[in-house]
């Protein structure tokens, strides 16, 4: 028997929303922080732009949890169901800086959860959320990681991982002939910090 929480907590004026699962017994636990991949995805790593929803980030912290391990999975703000409400806060505020931020806040809340040994915290990030595992694990952090797993990494420079994804959905949308430029320079601004 497992325990399954929603937590919420607050950052740069945006309520953020998490799960955290906690194995059954006392602890405190191992856990884990797990980041979705790009774009839109949410908490249990289901995106409105791809058909289905397996919910793997869900099943993957079931798992942790029948094996004795905690974990917490977190909609960035542009993700999950209020992601259409945050859109207009977020404008010219992403970067890979705040993605960073979101990680350090949810290990913030994930290290206050009573059932967490916060000397044993990992982080495990999918497609893009490993780049953000790794921003965190190679920066001076308040709780560091005990180590980190890498799902599906970019084989190719993110720009270009980016750009070929929104080139697929920008051609589902032939009413604007100009939408990839703006894709182009909105990156190049993102790249920039």
């Amino acid at each position: 028997m497992t325990n399954s929480f929603d937590l919420t907590w607050t950052l740069d004026g945006i309520t953020m929303e998490g799960t955290l699962v906690c194995p059954a017994g006392d602890g405190p636990f191992s856990a884990v922080v797990l980041v979705a991949g790009s774009g839109t995805t949410d908490r249990d790593w289901c995106s409105p732009l791809v058909p289905g929803s397996n919910g793997s980030g869900r099943l993957i912290a079931e798992a942790f949890a029948d094996a004795g391990i905690a974990s917490l999975r977190y909609d960035k703000r542009a993700s999950g169901i209020h992601a259409m409400e945050n859109a207009e806060k977020l404008i010219g505020r992403m970067s890979m800086q705040s993605h960073l931020n979101e990680l350090v806040a949810a290990i913030a809340t994930l290290s206050q959860q009573a059932c967490v040994d916060t000397s044993r915290i990992f982080g495990l990030g999918h497609s893009e959320g490993t780049l953000h595992v790794l921003h965190y694990a190679t920066t001076p952090q308040d709780v560091p990681f005990a180590g980190i797993v890498l799902a599906g990494p970019p084989g190719r420079p993110i720009p270009e991982v980016s750009l070929s994804q929104l080139a697929l959905q920008a051609a589902q949308n032939p009413g604007n002939p100009d939408l990839m430029t703006q894709v182009k320079e909105a990156a190049a601004r993102y790249a920039a910090g």
